[in-house]
């Protein structure tokens, strides 16, 4: 989203993982989008909830983990490049790619800012892939879809100063929280 302009300007995107990651993650994102459109949405709520959950203690595998950039090798980089498949499929069938993709990133050594840079360029191609496959599935409500587009748009570009202030440390923070509250209010409400 446009929330990634301050994030190229703070010089918090990796372009050479977006170049890297564009087509696993339509591919992942096609697949994830057909099995929203065809699954039981009752369910599927409560499905996203435990999902959540349990992918909770990633954030907790190292205690430095987004803290600091650190270095790669080619057989991660490969193991990476297939993860991406998943984590867009997650993402496409989820409607939550942003938690997904701070995972992969992780994985791929980044720090929690160049995290959330580089995930808006990959989650905005999510975006669009799945809107578009749902506009032909007619699942878009689309008075909802307006409000949440402009509320989100809006809170990204706030967010973004306020996350490149805050530091790596803060972001992972309301990360573990943000991502705690999310699945208990999918599980409970």
């Amino acid at each position: 989203g446009l929330s990634a302009i301050k994030f190229h300007q703070a010089k918090q995107i990796k372009w050479s993982l977006v170049k890297l990651l564009i087509i696993p993650t339509l591919i992942g994102t096609i697949l994830g989008t057909t099995i929203v459109i065809n699954i039981d949405q009752e369910l599927f709520g409560k499905i996203i909830g435990l999902v959540i959950l349990l992918s909770l203690p990633m954030a907790f595998y190292k205690k430095k983990l987004g803290l600091k950039e650190f270095k790669i090798s080619k057989t991660r980089k490969h193991i990476g490049i297939l993860l991406t498949i998943l984590a867009s499929f997650m993402g496409g069938i989820f409607a939550s790619s942003g938690l997904w993709f701070t995972y992969l990133f992780l994985y791929f050594g980044l720090t929690m800012l160049q995290t959330v840079g580089t995930r808006k360029i990959l989650g905005t191609i999510i975006a669009i892939v799945s809107v578009v496959m749902l506009i032909f599935a007619e699942l878009i409500h689309w008075p909802i879809a307006i409000t949440v587009f402009v509320a989100s748009t809006l809170g990204a570009w706030v967010g973004a100063d306020l996350g490149i202030k805050l530091g790596n440390l803060w972001i992972k923070k309301i990360f573990i929280v943000a991502t705690i509250l999310m699945a208990l209010k999918i599980l409970l409400f």
